[in-house]
């Protein structure tokens, strides 16, 4: 893979480079450090077969976020053939607790601003949406499962749509200081609510957090987090919303799940 990412970089304009290096990311394709750049290569993945427009999408949206305020990579080159994406690489590290909200509402208040017109062909859309959501194995409180999944069927709040990211949490942002210095991952952007940016946020702040410290940093919509916490919990088969043990490695999955349900009961409780 290195091999053909080297030539790949060469035909684009980055011949022996000083340092190369793979990224470890909990991301959609291999990530390489390549100097002060950073190259996504889809090759050899199944992402791409799933998700057939996610090298397009990041495209438009590194293109549409050129010339923001939003602390985004800058695209270089890409191709889609073999699908790849060279974009400059952005300091800074993760932080998985609330950190500064006012500047994480900043920034998304910024995304939310960027010119729509580059990803017009793309919609938001629930991941679960359409699909059958019987309660998994470990929901204790059924009542408030099924209450929300008869909330979330009857649609989502009507909505002006603008810029998201789709993918929005601490994972995905950078800090540097007390600084955002980079949001990163784009292959999920598209037009849609900006109370989704927020609400996938809250969900897995809360997951990481609880829910107290998740209400006090970033006050949110009961309809948006029902909406965020079903499209959170792997919508997408019985087997897999029964196995779930949340995306964040070092949170206990019991931890995981009680902290899921509590977000989703307080959800539809507000909403009565």
């Amino acid at each position: 893979m290195i091999d053909e990412a080297l030539a790949w970089l060469a035909a684009h304009g980055v011949s022996a480079p000083r340092s190369v290096r793979r990224l470890e990311a909990a991301t959609t394709a291999d990530l390489l450090a390549v100097d002060d750049l950073v190259l996504r290569w889809y090759q050899g993945g199944t992402f791409l077969t799933e998700e057939p427009e996610a090298l397009a999408r990041e495209v438009a949206a590194l293109t549409a976020l050129a010339d923001t305020p939003v602390p985004a990579p800058r695209l270089v080159a890409w191709s889609a053939d073999p699908p790849a994406v060279l974009m400059t690489r952005l300091d800074g590290h993760h932080r998985l607790d609330v950190a500064d909200p006012a500047a994480v509402m900043a920034v998304l208040d910024e995304i939310r601003n960027v010119e729509r017109a580059p990803l017009a062909r793309w919609a938001y859309r629930g991941y679960h949406e359409d699909l059958e959501l019987p309660a998994p194995v470990w929901w204790r409180d059924r009542a408030a499962w099924d209450r929300a999944v008869g909330l979330s069927s009857e649609g989502p709040p009507r909505y002006e749509p603008v810029v998201i990211h789709r993918d929005f949490h601490p994972g995905n942002i950078l800090w540097s200081d007390v600084a955002v210095s980079g949001v990163v991952d784009w292959g999920n952007a598209c037009l849609g609510p900006a109370a989704f940016d927020l609400a996938h946020l809250r969900v897995n702040v809360a997951t990481l957090v609880g829910q107290p410290a998740t209400d006090a940093a970033y006050p949110g919509d009961p309809a948006w987090d029902i909406e965020a916490a079903l499209g959170y919990v792997d919508p997408w088969s019985r087997d897999a919303r029964d196995a779930w043990t949340g995306p964040w490695s070092h949170v206990p999955t019991p931890v995981a799940r009680e902290r899921l349900e509590a977000f989703l009961a307080r959800a539809v409780a507000a909403l009565g």
